[in-house]
């Protein structure tokens, strides 16, 4: 079976598009190809590429389709002809849909034993050849853009504008024309390394076929597999670096992967004297403005980096190499000049004064009152946790400090270092260490995957400025839809979930929420109960990634807001009893449900009294319950109080075998039900029982 090569070639696209744009590729290709019955099991769709070339390679696709008998069902004969035999337009509709005359038209009865208009036909496969062309112009049509241009006289859109087509199969040509440009078997080798007639495109290669594609242009220096690319540059890069256990920044990696055609890695000094600047600094200058891996000597920085060239060739490496560090010295005087003025001309005080310039969101006031509203909620979470003084006046100084260094100019010429450099400040300044560690860590976990904040102050500022910041975007209408979530609130939520679990937080969220609502001078109201809604949702999402299973998460209702933590704790028990303990698990659940049952529409205020006990069973289990409630009166599971739970539910058990809750006397009827609904508001506390599948 043959196989399919189609190659676009453009000019430069941005590195941070090139992933997605493969995978687009790839998706909207074996949709098109799926569709046209193209396809075999044993087909498979590799993508290919580089900043100006996206590839992708089918293997084992059909020479042409198999031929299908088509039946399609029509309208009704009674809304499809009229009583004098004329077709009306819901006829004359499915005829031009189908593309056939009416008078091919038949009837016959549905499964509803209506007579109506039906088609049957043989639709003939048509050759791969002749179907490619158009499923090229679609795949091209449904790719998305993220940024879309027009080129020439008002052609496109597209990502970028395109230059050449490769599409073939095995060997032949498969003409194909879109944006004014015709396909061929012609693709081109490196703009540089190779000389071709045209400058901007590098030397034309004949392609013999799919197999040969990426071979091919390997002989013009275009390493055309992204995985290779990378895994080159990344062996480079071990080998460049005297220490074994470097540890290689894997966005920066991605990104120099589709920055190079030809990669080759090569080693830059710079004067030792900026090892003096923080190491954060170091790194995040080099790889903004250089896109250079600095590299570590026994997990120390050095004075050495790897930066990935393209275009290396014997006669230009050294000029490369002076290049990049002249451009490397200027940005790394220019980071040393912001960290000795940050130093000299600068302070918490004066930082913070000029935070009263900046708007945090419009209409909820500046960056100053932010700050502010941070310290308010940071109390409010520790009046719930119950902080020592000690640790009140730590969290208060680094939380009135934690925003200082937006101003900063390190900060201002490395945005993502905030927060880093205001823990380095911080301990220059004389702060305690707590407090610099507070402010260093309140922006963790920036990312999935990245580490929590190290102490509880960090945590609790951390919290705080993400509620503030959550529920202002609820406020001003600046909610997530679909992937659009640029204040990163999903990823804020998911944060403070897996912080309150992974820090054991009694936190009540509700409350937090509508403080935070409070503060900034709004309602509680509509906003509040939207934002608590998305809230949850990420809640659920966090619990079923560690394993508690949707109906456990129902059970709990409002208090798996209310009170996360605790709710996780008894979710993971209740998980681990059905697991180990299959029958204690079933008996609990089915006591509660019995018990809701019989309760009745009784009332827990019905007097319960002991004289009416008739059986030694009632006194026993009228006894464990008080006992119960005495030692538990929130009714929370935990694993001191499980056992007293299942022993109950045991005696329960026992409980209805000798008594008859309904008595025909009418007195002690009432009583019994008076217990059951006592029994029954005690199991309710915990949740709702009957969400949880046996």
């Amino acid at each position: 079976m043959p196989n399919l090569l189609f190659e676009i070639g453009l000019e430069e696209l941005p590195a941070r598009f090139i992933d997605d744009a493969l995978e687009d590729l790839k998706i909207q290709l074996h949709q098109r190809l799926d569709q046209a019955r193209l396809l075999n099991d044993n087909s498979s769709i590799t993508t290919y590429g580089t900043a100006r070339r996206l590839a992708v390679i089918a293997t084992n696709i059909k020479k042409a389709q198999s031929s299908i008998e088509e039946s399609l069902e029509g309208p009704p004969l009674k809304i499809a002809k009229s009583d004098t035999g004329d077709w009306l337009p819901p006829a004359i509709g499915f005829a031009k849909k189908c593309d056939v005359d009416i008078s091919q038209l038949t009837t016959r009865q549905n499964k509803k034993g209506q007579e109506v208009l039906f088609l049957s036909r043989r639709l003939e496969g048509q050759g791969a050849t002749t179907l490619l062309p158009n499923i090229f112009s679609l795949v091209i049509q449904s790719m998305k853009c993220p940024i879309a241009m027009t080129w020439g006289n008002n052609i496109g859109p597209f990502m970028r504008p395109i230059k050449w087509f490769c599409a073939m199969l095995d060997d032949s040509i498969i003409p194909f024309s879109h944006f004014n440009v015709q396909s061929s078997h012609l693709s081109y080798g490196h703009r540089f390394l190779t000389n071709g007639d045209d400058a901007s495109t590098g030397k034309a290669i004949v392609i013999s076929s799919p197999d040969e594609y990426p071979s091919q242009l390997a002989e013009h220096f275009v390493m055309v597999n992204p995985t290779e690319r990378k895994s080159t540059i990344e062996t480079q890069l071990k080998a460049l670096n005297s220490d074994p256990m470097i540890n290689i920044d894997s966005t920066l990696l991605n990104e120099v992967t589709h920055l190079a055609e030809w990669p080759e890695v090569l080693q830059v000094e710079f004067p030792d004297s900026f090892l003096e600047l923080p190491n954060e600094v170091l790194i995040e200058c080099l790889k903004k403005h250089q896109k250079a891996f600095i590299n570590t000597k026994n997990h120390e920085l050095t004075n050495q980096c790897c930066i990935v060239a393209d275009s290396v060739t014997s006669d230009n490496r050294k000029n490369i190499i002076a290049g990049n560090q002249r451009v490397m010295l200027a940005r790394l005087n220019d980071v040393q000049f912001f960290w000795d003025e940050d130093l000299k001309n600068a302070g918490f005080s004066r930082w913070n004064n000029r935070l009263k310039s900046i708007i945090f969101q419009e209409g909820l006031g500046s960056i100053d009152e932010k700050v502010e509203r941070i310290c308010h909620l940071s109390h409010t979470i520790m009046d719930q946790l119950n902080v020592d003084a000690s640790q009140r006046d730590l969290v208060d100084r680094a939380a009135h400090r934690c925003k200082a260094d937006l101003v900063s100019h390190m900060v201002t010429e490395l945005p993502s270092l905030q927060g880093v450099m205001g823990g380095y400040y911080a301990v220059v300044f004389k702060e305690e260490l707590g407090v610099s560690v507070a402010i260093r860590d309140h922006y963790k976990p920036r990312f999935d995957g990245d580490t929590f904040p190290e102490t509880l102050p960090g945590v609790i500022i951390s919290i705080a400025d993400r509620i503030d910041t959550m529920v202002a975007c609820f406020e001003n209408n600046a909610i997530p839809t679909g992937s659009r979530d640029p204040w990163g609130i999903r990823r804020s939520m998911i944060a403070i979930i897996r912080m309150v679990l992974n820090f054991n937080l009694d936190l009540n969220l509700k409350l937090l929420l509508e403080d935070a609502t409070l503060t900034l001078a709004k309602k509680i109201g509509e906003n509040t109960l939207k934002c608590q809604q998305f809230f949850e949702k990420r809640i659920e999402t966090v619990f079923s990634e560690l394993g508690i299973p949707i109906d456990m998460i129902d059970f709990f209702g409002p208090r798996l807001f209310e009170q996360p933590l605790n709710a996780f704790k008894q979710a993971g028990l209740l998980v681990k009893l059905k697991t180990d303990q299959p029958a204690a698990f079933t008996q609990l659940l089915e006591t509660t449900a019995r018990v809701s049952k019989i309760r009745n529409g009784a009332s827990s205020t019905m007097t319960v009294t002991i004289n009416q006990f008739v059986e030694p069973i009632e006194h026993d289990v009228y006894q464990r319950l008080n006992e119960m409630k005495q030692q538990n009166q929130s009714a929370q599971l935990t694993e001191d109080s499980l056992p007293s739970w299942l022993l109950f539910c045991q005696e329960l058990g026992t409980y209805f075998e000798n008594v008859l809750v309904n008595s025909e006397d009418a007195q002690l009827a009432h009583n019994r039900q008076g217990f059951i609904a006592l029994v029954n508001d005690y199991f309710a506390q915990v949740g709702h029982w009957e969400k949880i599948k046996k």
